[in-house]
């Protein structure tokens, strides 16, 4: 399992409109994950969720000010790819990717 990477997946909830602010209120929760590095096509800073952050906490306890988001694109073994959202910067998830790798 030396190729495995452990993240923290934010992954939205059900959303809800909600007619006092006229806005669809989504929940998020988070999940630890294993992502086999081998797999990963690209990664991205996730701006989306960030600017989010920035107007509403997220989950409660995490620090928004202070929170960075990546997407992860990994191969599905066809010509296709699945996206996830993790806590953490693309050089943060980086360092972890490489820290894998060096474990060898």
């Amino acid at each position: 399992m030396n190729n495995y990477v452990e993240l923290t997946e934010i992954r939205g909830r059900s959303a809800r409109y909600n007619p006092e602010t006229e806005t669809v209120d989504g929940t998020y929760g988070l999940q630890k994950i294993y992502v086999n590095a081998r797999h990963i096509v690209y990664l991205q800073e996730n701006t989306s969720l960030r600017e989010e952050a920035s107007r509403k906490q997220l989950i409660q306890g995490l620090d928004s000010s202070l929170a960075s988001f990546s997407s992860i694109y990994l191969s599905t073994g066809t010509n296709a790819y699945k996206s996830i959202n993790v806590i953490g910067s693309p050089t943060i998830i980086l360092e972890k990717i490489m820290e894998a790798g060096n474990a060898r």
